[in-house]
């Protein structure tokens, strides 16, 4: 069952309990807790798996939608849709480490190989969904 349909399930139940306080006692506690809502949540604090087009390390400007990667995703562990945060704020990464690796490009019909940089997510906290926070690219030239 999934998570919405156990929240509309307990909202039954509330329903149920005024419709049946008189004729019998429903212990919504015992409900609640047979519903064992901690399969569906997750607090943010871990990150997850997330399949990563190797096109979107780079900024638009630097894309080149001509050029193929071998392989064209990467799986790295992400904040981001990982765990729940309270209304107004959305689960970030705290700690981060570089890492890169090389991959198969080929553009024109000349393969070559290229070593692609990326941020690996450790752990993650809630922040204000306001917060401004640095949109990395670690594939973007340095500026001079």
């Amino acid at each position: 069952m999934g998570g919405i349909s156990k929240i509309l399930l307990l909202s039954c139940l509330l329903c149920i309990q005024e419709i049946w306080s008189n004729e019998e006692e429903v212990d919504l506690k015992t409900q609640w807790s047979s519903l064992d809502l901690q399969d569906y949540y997750s607090p943010c604090g871990s990150p997850r798996p997330k399949a990563i087009p190797i096109q979107e390390m780079f900024s638009v400007t630097q894309r080149d939608p001509e050029t193929q990667f071998q392989p064209n995703m990467l799986m790295l562990p992400r904040c981001e849709d990982s765990g729940c945060c309270g209304q107004g704020f959305h689960c970030v990464s705290i700690n981060t480490t570089e890492d890169s690796v090389m991959v198969l490009t080929k553009k024109n019909g000349r393969t070559d190989m290229r070593r692609i940089h990326f941020v690996l997510h450790h752990e993650c906290t809630c922040r204000p969904e306001g917060e401004s926070l640095l949109s990395y690219k670690p594939n973007e030239p340095t500026p001079s």
